[in-house]
């Protein structure tokens, strides 16, 4: 949220003429990825797991019907403008969770199930945060080692996004004159050459 308020408040807001709803839109997507961490647990204990099975069906049950709303509220809605694809988004991060809850809902609730017997957890609040017994709500040694991913995220992310940080940031090019950038970028890498 904080992000979507930088974007807001500190970067070029295009105008409510040609692009309407774009603060509601920056907010609705925002939101869409808090929902999306929600589910983060359920999607990293299947990956785990390799429960391919279900990556596939939720991705694309939530892909199929995120289109299909989209495609709905363009053609009755196309006033809405922003606000159909901030919405679509939002309601495909919503099924992809409720796919993941569902799903780990019935496997843990299942006693004789084998896959429920080989995971690390045993009911759904067991992948809710908590406070071990000990008292210490932090694990420093694991902070640390989260502080340390942090900052090689972020200088990987520097170096290879950087040149587009300085044209958002600092204004140098308009968000037309981006796009033309990011084309010509792409032509010469040959990433759609292949």
């Amino acid at each position: 949220m904080f992000l979507g308020w930088v974007w807001l408040r500190l970067l070029e807001v295009p105008d409510p003429d040609v692009v309407p709803y774009y603060g509601t839109g920056v907010v609705v997507f925002g939101l869409s990825a808090v929902v999306e961490l929600l589910g983060e647990p359920f999607w990293v204990l299947a990956q785990a797991h390799m429960f391919v099975k279900l990556k596939v069906i939720a991705e694309s049950l939530s892909v199929i019907l995120k289109s299909v709303l989209t495609a709905f509220l363009v053609l009755w809605l196309p006033h809405w403008g922003l606000y159909i694809f901030s919405l679509a988004q939002l309601f495909y991060t919503a099924v992809l969770v409720l796919c993941y809850v569902i799903y780990f809902k019935k496997l843990l609730g299942s006693p004789e199930s084998t896959k429920q017997q080989t995971l690390p957890v045993s009911r759904m609040t067991d992948l809710l945060p908590n406070i071990p017994r000990s008292g210490a709500f932090v694990n420093w040694k694991e902070a640390k080692l989260t502080w340390s991913f942090f900052k090689q995220s972020f200088l990987k992310q520097i170096l290879t996004e950087g040149e587009r940080y300085v044209m958002t940031f600092l204004n140098v090019l308009n968000f037309g004159d981006q796009g033309k950038v990011k084309f010509c970028s792409v032509l010469i890498k040959g990433e759609y050459c292949q």
